[in-house]
């Protein structure tokens, strides 16, 4: 029996051959996704991060041994774009990842809350346009006010 030998191209990013696909593995274009996208242990993880725990205490939370913890991190600090892979396999820090991860936390957080509030008030505008009185309309236990109320 005589091996088969597989058709060998060249890596659209760099030249260096490879057997299947477009790009070598260190070309490969890398996909960054959203604090959404993230599990709820991985934003929990991220939040955690962002209200100052140490690793060995997240560790302790969400239940990990710190190793894979730091590994985890790393890999959510990869998907974010917080810390980028280069060509030779290593990762480069942008900035203080801690830092990083904070603030990617409270944009997270900041959308959420104006989804949230857009929602509230869109439920309001079709209860006002739809003829209805609305009255003590109470958001989050924040804001309590008579709405279209009769005097």
């Amino acid at each position: 029996m005589s091996a088969q030998i597989k058709p060998v191209k060249a890596c659209a990013g760099c030249s260096s051959l490879i057997v299947r696909g477009k790009f070598c593995h260190a070309c490969q274009p890398k996909r960054t996704i959203s604090m959404a996208e993230l599990s709820p242990t991985e934003i929990e993880i991220v939040r955690l991060v962002s209200e100052g725990s140490k690793s060995k205490e997240i560790a302790q939370v969400v239940n990990m041994k710190q190793p894979a913890l730091d590994n985890l991190i790393h890999k959510i600090c990869v998907q974010l774009g917080i810390t980028e892979v280069g060509p030779d396999g290593c990762s480069t820090k942008v900035g203080n990842r801690r830092v990083a991860l904070t603030l990617a936390y409270l944009q997270y957080n900041a959308e959420k809350l104006q989804k949230e509030a857009a929602r509230k008030l869109q439920a309001i505008d079709s209860m006002l346009t739809g003829g209805l009185e609305v009255e003590n309309v109470n958001l989050d236990n924040t804001l309590s006010e008579s709405v279209g109320g009769r005097g």
